[in-house]
């Protein structure tokens, strides 16, 4: 059912449709209504106003009604498929209406509550990296030759390697590696010692024994 909102026009009476953006539910005599802010009427003669997508909202300083357009999506939110979705971790979105920014390579979004609204992204620590997008200080991953400590990248003990960033392994006896190793193949037989070809293992040179 249609409403019309009632003009007198010299002696005669008129009823026009109400213009997109207002409304009129009761059968009165009376104006059409502006839709309130946070819906929307699409066409003329509307009954009543649609209501803007879940985590949007019109500007204060918008006054159009008249279509979904106008609704942008909140700070933290952004459109994707028509709806309004939380910006995921590791990005963030100030101002409503905006698509979500990622943390740039080389920094990570701390943990906090959803949504993000704020750019808190920082950089990650001294010898580390990360990915575009990272959340959370744990995905700042140390360059190689350096180790995970805590919250800290250090670099690799001389004569020891380590494969994972997170533990140092002793390199075999009679071998050695410099600082910074990341393979058991950086550690090297020590002086008057070669590599076993069969068991990978240094062991004393010939000479040497026979100096002995």
């Amino acid at each position: 059912m249609q409403q019309w909102l009632w003009v007198r026009e010299h002696t005669t009476t008129t009823c026009i449709g109400c213009q997109t953006g207002t409304f009129k539910s009761a059968v009165v005599n009376s104006v059409c209504a502006v839709c309130e802010r946070g819906s929307f009427a699409t066409g003329t003669s509307s009954l009543q106003c649609q209501s803007c997508p879940a985590n949007s909202q019109q500007m204060l300083t918008d006054p159009t009604r008249t279509s979904a357009d106008n609704c942008l999506c909140l700070a933290g939110y952004s459109l994707a498929g028509g709806s309004c979705t939380m910006s995921p971790k590791g990005s963030f979105n100030p101002n409503p209406g905006q698509p979500c920014a990622q943390c740039s390579v080389g920094h990570y979004y701390p943990e906090s509550s959803a949504p993000f609204t704020t750019d808190l992204c920082v950089l990650c620590p001294l010898d580390s990296g990360s990915f575009a997008g990272s959340y959370g200080i744990g995905a700042c991953i140390c360059v190689l030759g350096f180790m995970c400590v805590g919250e800290e990248c250090r670099q690799y003990t001389a004569r020891y390697y380590c494969e994972n960033q997170h533990s140092e392994i002793l390199c075999p006896i009679f071998s050695t590696s410099t600082s910074g190793s990341n393979q058991k193949s950086d550690c090297k037989c020590m002086t008057g010692y070669f590599l076993n070809p069969t068991s990978l293992a240094c062991i004393v040179s010939i000479p040497l024994l026979l100096s002995g």
